[in-house]
């Protein structure tokens, strides 16, 4: 009789037990919000640094057809996660920053389908304005940073590299902006375009240095800056030069 009492309370209690270690379709959503923010994070080292997370200060971001297709399939997979979870269940809050998730997802599936990649910049912003800002937008308070700083200007001409080749994909299929809008779109490169790479926005950094940048390191970092990123030692001119147009 005892093990048949002990049989049946231990009946009883499983379901207790699988309920708890089920996860409820609110933290399904929220793990689903924090792997694709992560994602993007990791696709995206110049959105990591604007938002303080400095895991990858030293890259720029990678724009081949292999970066682009698989960004596309993991953002149909997220999507596919979402289109899971059952709404029903969800509180009024999580109902409506689902539907905002979803709408997001299914515009940059969308986005790839119709090839918005191989038209890198409009009238007033793209690739290359937002490149402008680096010296502005990145820690600058020790000499690991300016360290960071110069392997990003480095790495440019990789970056610019694929985003020519995107618009020449475009080309071929013509997708192309207006001619109309683009009036102007040449000043957004030709203005860092210089021979004194001194007389760069990209030098303001080198101009004054912080306390964390000890003064042994700052002629190396000067040094450092002046140089070519096409060629790792001759003092040229600034990796703007390699901007399309």
């Amino acid at each position: 009789m005892r093990t048949s009492r002990s049989l049946v309370a231990l009946a009883l209690a499983l379901p207790l037990v699988a309920s708890c270690d089920s996860t409820m379709p609110g933290e399904e959503l929220h793990d689903l919000f924090a792997r694709e923010w992560q994602f993007r994070l990791e696709e995206n080292p110049l959105l990591a640094t604007a938002v303080d997370v400095h895991t990858w200060d030293d890259e720029l971001p990678s724009d081949t057809p292999a970066d682009l297709q698989r960004r596309y399939e993991r953002t149909q997979a997220f999507l596919k996660e979402l289109d899971a979870i059952p709404l029903d269940e969800l509180s009024q809050e999580d109902r409506i920053n689902a539907a905002i998730f979803r709408r997001q997802l299914r515009n940059r599936v969308a986005d790839y389908e119709f090839g918005d990649y191989q038209i890198p910049f409009n009238a007033d912003s793209g690739f290359q304005t937002g490149f402008s800002r680096l010296p502005f937008e990145v820690p600058l308070q020790t000499t690991e940073d300016y360290e960071n700083y110069l392997a990003r200007l480095r790495d440019w001409p990789r970056w610019v590299g694929e985003e020519i080749e995107l618009m020449r994909q475009g080309l071929e299929r013509g997708m192309t902006q207006p001619r109309l809008i683009l009036d102007g779109i040449d000043g957004t490169m030709t203005a860092h375009i210089v021979d004194d790479p001194e007389q760069s926005v990209f030098w303001t950094p080198f101009q004054e240095f912080p306390v964390g940048a000890p003064e042994a390191d700052r002629e190396r970092l000067r040094d450092e800056g002046r140089r070519d990123p096409r060629r790792r030692g001759p003092r040229l001119s600034h990796p703007a030069r390699l901007l399309p147009g």
